[in-house]
């Protein structure tokens, strides 16, 4: 608990009750400014200390949202990539089938030229 830094204390003892009684009230009140005082400087500490985390969270959040937007726009691509693929693989599957025919009708037409 903080003491006030000068008050009443500082001065001579009142010769009266009634100075006495005041001096003492008086004693307690700037106690309890200087409680409020010392109360106040932890609580701005408090919110300096929540002010950083604040931006700390704020920087976090757009640095997510960015590699969020990096990874979607990867998944796009790859969604691309894969549809090019499956098409690539159609297309090599229908060669494969065209160089097998004419594979076959080669040696279809071979035969019948050694048999002819």
């Amino acid at each position: 608990m903080g003491r006030h830094p000068q008050g009443p204390r500082d001065h001579a003892p009142s010769a009266t009750p009634l100075g006495n009684a005041l001096r003492a009230r008086l004693d307690g009140i700037l106690d309890l400014i200087a409680e409020l005082d010392d109360t106040l400087g932890a609580e701005a500490e408090r919110c300096d200390e929540l002010r950083n985390e604040r931006e700390q969270l704020f920087q976090d959040r757009w640095r997510l949202n960015k590699e969020l937007a990096a990874l979607k726009r990867a998944g796009e691509d790859y969604d691309a990539l894969a549809a090019s693929q499956a098409e690539t693989a159609a297309r090599q599957a229908e060669v494969r089938e065209g160089l097998q025919r004419l594979l076959a009708d080669v040696k279809a037409l071979n035969g019948e030229l050694r048999r002819g």
